[in-house]
C-alpha cells in the first residue's frame, strides 16, 4: 500500500519568546506555517507505515521556496486520494497551496505519476501537460523556481483562514471516476460546507455545487458537528461492480464519507460519517 503524507511545519506552535525565536516572531497562524507531501508505504495492509525512501528522498511535492516566518501559510499539502485514470493508466492526485508564495499561485494542483513507488516521479500540470517536477527548496539550483511551479485548476483558490474580503479556498479531499456520469468527480472541503464538481480532464471543472450532509440529521447528532472536513465519495460495491479494489470508482449510489469535528477531543471529539447520495442526470 502507498499513501501521500501531509507533513506540516507549524512555526507558530514551536515559537518561543525572546530575541532568539526565529520560528515565528510576527504573527500566529496563518503566518509561520508551511507544508510538504511525502510518500509512505505499508507492507501489512496499513497496520504500520514507513517512508518510501529514506528522507529527504521520500519527498513528493514542495513549493520551491524555503520557510519564511513572514509568509502566509503555504506549501503543497492536503492531498486527495490517489486515482488511477481509466484511460491512460496514470495515477493522479490533487494537492492544495493555500496562499501565493513567490511564483506559485494559490489553488488546487493536479499531479500524476506512472510509478507509485518513486516519490520523484510525480509531475505537475504546466498549463498544457504534466511536465513540472517538484524539488526541495533547500537543494535546488537558485533561480530555477519557475521550473517547479504548478498551473492550478479553476477550483476555488484561497486560504482556509482568509483575510477580510477574500474568499475561502477549498481542499480537494477526494477524486473519483463516475461510471454513471462518465466524468471525474471532486469533493471539496470548504470549511463550513462541502462542495462537489465534475470534469472531463481533471483540469477544467464545473462550477462547484453544495453537498448537504446535515439535512434531516437528528438534533442529538447535529449538536456534535461543530465543523466538517475530508469529504470523499466511495462506493462499497466498487470491487465487485467495477473491479476496483482501491475504491476510486463510483456508481450512481455512492456514500460520502466525511469527518465531523466536535467541541473537544475529551467530549465529542471527531466522528466518521457515511452519508448516502444518489446521482441523477438531467436533460
Amino acid at each position: 500500500m502507498v499513501a501521500l503524507v501531509h507533513t506540516e511545519y507549524p512555526g507558530n506552535v514551536y515559537n518561543s519568546t525572546g530575541p532568539n525565536a526565529p520560528e515565528c516572531t510576527i504573527h500566529p497562524y496563518p503566518t509561520c506555517w508551511t507544508v510538504t507531501i511525502g510518500l509512505a508505504v505499508s507492507h501489512d495492509f496499513g497496520n504500520t507505515w514507513a517512508h518510501a525512501r529514506p528522507p529527504p528522498h521520500h519527498l513528493v511535492a514542495a513549493v520551491p521556496y524555503q520557510y519564511n516566518q513572514s509568509q502566509r501559510a503555504s506549501g503543497w499539502g492536503d492531498p486527495s486520494n490517489i486515482l488511477r485514470h481509466p484511460v491512460d493508466g496514470y495515477y493522479y492526485a490533487a494537492i492544495w497551496n493555500r496562499n501565493q508564495v513567490g511564483l506559485q499561485a494559490p489553488g488546487i494542483c493536479m499531479m500524476r505519476t506512472n510509478d507509485l513507488m518513486d516519490p520523484a516521479s510525480w509531475r505537475a500540470w504546466d498549463g498544457k501537460a504534466y511536465t513540472k517536477s517538484f524539488v526541495s527548496p533547500y537543494g535546488m539550483v537558485p533561480g530555477t523556481e519557475g521550473e517547479h511551479v504548478c498551473t492550478v485548476t479553476n477550483l476555488p483558490a484561497g486560504s482556509c483562514v482568509p483575510l477580510p474580503g477574500e474568499k475561502r479556498g477549498c481542499q480537494a479531499a477526494g477524486i473519483a471516476w463516475s461510471v454513471y456520469l462518465k466524468k471525474f468527480v471532486v469533493t471539496l472541503g470548504c470549511g463550513s460546507n462541502f462542495q462537489w464538481a465534475t470534469s472531463d480532464d481533471l483540469i477544467t471543472w464545473s462550477d462547484p455545487q453544495l453537498l448537504d450532509v446535515r439535512h434531516n440529521m437528528p438534533a442529538n447528532q447535529s449538536k456534535i458537528v461543530r465543523a466538517m472536513n475530508y469529504p470523499t465519495f466511495m462506493d462499497p460495491t466498487a470491487p465487485q461492480a467495477f473491479g476496483d479494489k482501491n475504491f476510486y470508482t463510483i456508481g450512481q449510489n455512492p456514500y460520502l464519507f466525511w469527518a465531523s469535528i466536535g467541541h473537544s477531543p475529551y467530549s465529542d471529539g471527531r466522528h466518521q460519517w457515511a452519508t448516502p447520495f444518489t446521482f441523477q442526470q438531467t436533460a
